[in-house]
């Protein structure tokens, strides 16, 4: 359309059940038909915020010092169900209790 500057493009957000903290990704405009792109302009990063609760929605109406270990419960779970996070917790807690071993065999 002749004289528009400015356009609207709707981009559909999948909706994760995992909590982070903000979605971020590029849009990049390429193959342009009768217009011109910006030598710039062209690509925009887009920041989404997560409005769930942190760690979960499981305690949002007590207040956190109601529930400490419950809180802390649930972050663990978050963490855990993060990719790649339960093997290396594994491993950790795994090598952490070598030295205890050590300790106490040589007793």
């Amino acid at each position: 359309e002749k004289g528009v500057f400015e356009k609207t493009i709707p981009i559909s957000i999948m909706e994760s059940p995992l909590w982070s903290a903000t979605l971020e990704f590029k849009v990049i405009l390429e193959n342009p038909v009768q217009c011109q792109l910006g030598k710039y302009l062209k690509i925009c990063r887009v920041k989404v915020i997560d409005q769930d609760e942190f760690p979960s929605s499981l305690y949002a109406k007590e207040a956190a010092e109601d529930v400490p270990m419950g809180l802390f419960i649930e972050y663990v779970k978050l963490a855990l169900e993060q990719p790649g996070n339960t093997w290396r917790f594994l491993v950790t807690l795994i090598f952490d209790q070598v030295k205890n071993g050590y300790i106490y065999f040589t007793l």
